[in-house]
Formats: C-alpha cells, sequence, structure tokens
C-alpha cells in the first residue's frame, strides 16, 4: 500500500469533494475551515493533483485558482488540470487489465482477496505507472502466496511488474495495518476490491482507525466478484495430496528464503531500514524498495512550515488528524 512517490514519481491520492448541499465537510467554520482546506490542498498538491469542489474558491480566493471545476494552489500552472484529465483517460486502459490479473490471480489456491492499491485506485496513471495490489492470502501461506506471484510474473510477464505488482500481501486473520498516519489512511480508504467484497469490508472494519484522519470517508459496494463458497479446485487438491502441517512448513521455509533474497538484493540497506521496508513475518509480506510513505510525510511537513501551519504537529503529535477526506467513486 505504500507504494506512491512525490512529483515525478507516483502520487497517490484521489479527488476530494466538499458537499454540494453546503454542509461543511471539516465540521469547522470561518478561519478553522479555511485552514482545513488549505491543508487538503497542500497534501493533495504533492502529487500534482487539483481538486473538484464546489466551494473550495470561497473561502480561499487568494490562495487558490480555479480551472473548470478543479481547484489548486495559485502557485501551480494551469496545465495541472489537463494532466490530471491524461492521468485519467490513461487509467481506464489500465482497469482493463487490472481485472484480467485479479481474474487469473483470484484462481491461485490460498488467495482469498484482491484489491488495487496505489495511484490505479484513485482513477489515475502517470505514464510510468505501475498496478499495484494488495493481496489477502489464507492463514499461514502468505508466502506461498508471493511465491506463486513471483512465479507468475516471471514466467507470463517476463519479470515485468507493470502490470502486476503485488508489493503488499497479508493473511485473512491479521488485517490491521499499524502505521497511521495521513498517508496510509488514504491509501486504505481508496482501495478498490476486485475480489471478494466481503473480506474487503472485513479489512475496513478491522482498520476503523482511519476514521481519526479521514472522517467522512465513504465506501459504496461495487460490484464486483466475491469468493464462492467453494475452494478454487487447485487449492482443494493440494489440500487433499499435502497435509497443513507440511504447507505450514513450506510456508515457513519461504518466509526464510524471501528474508535471505531481500539481503541479497539491497547489501547497503541498514537491517532496520531493510526489516521496515521488506516486513517478513508469518502475516504480512511487504516489499518497497523507497520509503515513500516517509518522503509523502515529510514533504506535507515542509509544506505546513512553509504555510504558517506546523503548530499542528506538535500539537497533535504527529500530523493533523483534522484533515478530512471523502474520497470520490471511480
Amino acid at each position: 500500500m505504500q507504494k506512491a512517490g512525490v512529483r515525478h514519481t507516483k502520487f497517490l491520492v484521489a479527488s476530494a469533494k466538499l458537499p454540494r448541499d453546503g454542509t461543511l465537510l471539516f465540521g469547522k467554520t470561518g478561519t478553522a475551515l479555511q485552514c482545513d482546506i488549505l491543508r487538503t490542498l497542500l497534501y493533495f498538491d504533492i502529487f500534482d493533483y487539483p481538486l473538484r469542489s464546489a466551494c473550495l474558491s470561497l473561502p480561499l480566493k487568494n490562495q487558490i485558482m480555479q480551472k473548470d471545476e478543479y481547484y489548486f494552489l495559485k502557485c501551480r500552472p494551469e496545465t495541472i488540470v489537463e494532466n490530471r484529465r491524461e492521468k485519467e483517460r490513461r487509467a481506464r486502459l489500465l482497469w482493463r487489465i487490472a481485472r484480467l490479473m485479479a481474474r487469473i490471480v483470484g484462481g491461485f489456491p490460498f488467495v482469498k482477496a484482491i484489491f488495487v492499491s496505489g495511484e490505479l485506485s484513485k482513477g489515475v496513471a502517470s505514464e510510468h505507472s505501475d498496478i499495484d495490489f494488495l493481496i489477502v492470502a489464507g492463514i499461514h501461506r502468505v508466502w506461498i502466496v508471493r511465491t506463486l506471484c513471483a512465479a507468475f510474473k516471471r514466467v507470463f510477464l517476463f519479470n515485468q511488474k507493470k502490470f502486476f505488482c503485488y508489493n503488499h500481501i497479508v493473511s485473512e486473520h491479521r488485517l490491521e495495518v499499524t502505521e497511521r498516519n495521513i498517508y496510509t489512511a488514504t491509501e486504505i480508504v481508496t482501495l478498490k476490491p476486485l475480489l471478494n467484497t466481503n473480506l474487503f469490508e472485513k479489512f475496513l472494519q478491522v482498520n476503523s482507525w482511519t476514521k481519526d484522519h479521514l472522517a467522512n470517508s465513504s465506501y459504496q459496494n461495487p460490484t464486483v466478484p466475491n469468493r464462492p463458497s467453494g475452494r478454487p479446485i487447485i487449492e482443494r487438491i493440494i489440500d487433499f495430496l499435502v497435509p497443513h502441517t507440511a504447507l505450514d512448513t513450506i510456508d515457513h521455509w519461504l518466509l526464510k528464503k524471501w528474508r535471505r533474497v531481500w539481503v541479497y538484493r539491497y547489501p547497503s540497506m541498514t537491517p532496520a531500514k531493510r526489516t521496515e521496508l521488506f516486513r517478513c513475518t508469518t502475516d504480512i509480506s511487504t516489499s518497497y524498495v523507497k520509503d515513500f510513505s516517509a518522503r509523502i510525510m515529510g514533504e506535507y511537513e515542509q509544506r505546513l512550515i512553509h504555510y504558517g501551519l506546523a503548530s499542528d504537529i506538535a500539537t497533535q503529535g504527529q500530523y493533523p488528524e483534522i484533515f478530512k477526506y471523502q474520497p470520490a467513486s471511480h
């Protein structure tokens, strides 16, 4: 879920819309509302992402610009709007590929759910964008699933991650995301399920802490395939032929093997940083070569300081929890 970047790499966020009926999205009035809107614009601007809103221009006429239905910081060129539209057009093609990949990978043994994350889940795609997936695996099957995904990518996709980047795999009984900030909250509430909406809703419930950051986020149940009551035939055959204890042993052996892979591939990385970016436990596997979360949160902090809003960081302990976001549906 961490995969996004700043400016010339990737970006994470989708359009935030203020209510058209005049209701205050942030639960505040006057100066407090102005500051909340400015914080929203500052965060989204990290990713060159103008926002759609019916009332952003009213309290901040001196700070923002409008082109058509889009709003952005006054210091940014108007071309930012056309850039977003182009990314939306590009995303429509990648969504077709994402659905195809989900149908294929959804037939792998021990795959319980598939969600699109990263840039595409926000309805946009940069020129060199990957299709990022968060995959939910069966209990004690995370590393078997990762290995199957790696084999599929190497054999059938010629080891290219453009259309299949599985950077986050979790076990179905450990769905909680422990890193809690505005970045991870935005990533969670904008996930798009492609397989098993029931498990996706459970994922959102387990991570209900996102409401502390994004109180107005909402989820509209899409029409996507749910996992049938029966398991994939390949999984049933494997379970019939191989004892569960043997599968548990294989999964643990693969975990240790992948740990060695990360050490071999990134020898210059400190053990602490490698552990942070390439999490290897029984219940979770992540592979984030670049620490996007820290970079984005650092960039956001610098913008708050520049606009005189840095006091929020000191008083709230981390980053402003009053940042409210309402994701658009795609």
